[in-house]
């Protein structure tokens, strides 16, 4: 059998055995073109994350690991991200912790456009950068110098046309 089954195999167990399944809508998710797996709820006792692993030698690795779960609306985001023709340059999501929450930074599709900050809800909150200017919308300024705990969730791994 092949290594993408074994791997699979391990993944459903991972799952089964972290308790992932939940009331939120959670769907993991393996990519065998990159061998990466994401699963966007994972509940161990009462800690909340969201994990992507790795393929490596057979074995899932954890890559990047974030907090709380990834809500259902930046699951969407990116799936239609992944639908979409790929952009210049291509799109990227971020989370990271600011003014004690959450938070989600996400590229614009082109140049010259605002990155929107969203809460956990999916709310724009605000541009931290982008724009004409690329300072952003200047609602968030200390954005840079505010934030901790950046975690990459997402990157467009598609070569652009």
């Amino acid at each position: 059998m092949n290594h993408y089954f074994f791997a699979g195999l391990s993944f459903f167990f991972i799952l089964l055995f972290s308790n992932a399944y939940s009331n939120e809508q959670c769907v993991a998710q393996f990519d065998p073109s990159t061998g990466t797996a994401n699963i966007p709820c994972l509940k161990i006792g009462e800690q909340k994350f969201w994990v992507n692993l790795q393929l490596i030698d057979g074995k899932l690795e954890p890559d990047t690991l974030g907090n709380q779960f990834l809500p259902y609306w930046l699951l969407q985001m990116i799936q239609e991200f992944k639908t979409a023709k790929v952009a210049n340059p291509p799109r990227w999501v971020y989370q990271y912790r600011y003014k004690d929450n959450i938070v989600y930074r996400v590229s614009s599709p082109c140049c010259d456009q605002f990155n929107i900050l969203y809460n956990y809800d999916g709310d724009g909150i605000c541009a931290p950068d982008g724009g004409f200017t690329g300072n952003g919308d200047g609602r968030c300024a200390d954005f840079f110098t505010e934030s901790t705990n950046e975690i990459l969730v997402w990157r467009d791994t598609r070569q652009t046309q």
